[in-house]
């Protein structure tokens, strides 16, 4: 990739770029994420990391042939 490529990708990054949240619209963001963690619909951390490693360790299976 060209450095004029490069600063093109750029320049339309920029034009793209999201609009900063407000202070009300941060503390909506929040208040939803204190809610689900609450109902507890998040995953923390460790659980997911726990499962990658579950998931890199298991033994790939072999495709049916058809």
């Amino acid at each position: 990739m060209s450095t004029e490529t490069l600063t093109e990708y750029g320049f339309k990054q920029e034009e793209h770029s999201p609009k900063p949240y407000t202070i009300e619209e941060l503390h909506e963001r929040i208040a939803v994420s204190e809610r689900q963690l609450a109902n507890g619909e998040w995953t923390d951390f460790d659980e997911v990391m726990d499962e990658i490693e579950r998931e890199l360790d298991k033994e790939p299976e072999m495709a049916e042939a058809v």
